[in-house]
């Protein structure tokens, strides 16, 4: 079965003239003059260089930018950063990819539950890049601890 689809036609208003000129038209809120052939209106060129190797998105940016710390956080780092991701432990949890039963097995039967996530997701993860696989979670946009992420992930720089 073929579905419907609208012609252009329908789904946009097409741009009128507004007055016996055919160069003026009119849209919802804009007013432009269109180049007429033969016109000796010239319109600016926008010339867009790309690099090689240049990143394509801010992870790859902050990625670049940024050295991160390399082994495993002490028991001490993880309860810092504990109190700076309370709120956000269980979300965090997910995508460090700690699964929704273990984290629902720490919110019932622990006190300190971001803490506990921190331990658990240290103490069963294979990856050898822990404090960039942190910063990527904390960075995540449903977790949005940016600034965290970069105090406690990356070196300090002087």
């Amino acid at each position: 079965m073929k579905q419907r689809r609208d012609s252009p036609s329908t789904s946009l208003k097409r741009l009128q003239p507004t007055s016996d000129r055919p160069e003026t038209f009119a849209g919802p809120a804009v007013k432009r003059k269109r180049k007429l052939p033969g016109s000796s209106v010239k319109l600016p060129i926008l010339t867009l260089t790309v690099k090689e190797g240049a990143p394509e998105n801010d992870d790859e940016i902050a990625n670049k930018e940024s050295s991160f710390k390399e082994g495993k956080p002490n028991d001490l780092a993880l309860n810092e950063l504990a109190s700076k991701i309370a709120a956000k432990w269980q979300t965090l949890g997910l995508h460090l990819l700690i699964s929704q039963d273990t984290l629902d097995e720490i919110d019932a039967n622990e006190k300190d539950k971001p803490y506990r996530m921190l331990l658990r997701w240290k103490g069963t993860t294979a990856s050898t890049t822990l404090y960039q696989d942190l910063y990527n979670a904390l960075c995540h946009d449903k977790v949005g601890l940016n600034n965290v992420a970069k105090e406690f992930c990356c070196r300090k720089t002087t």
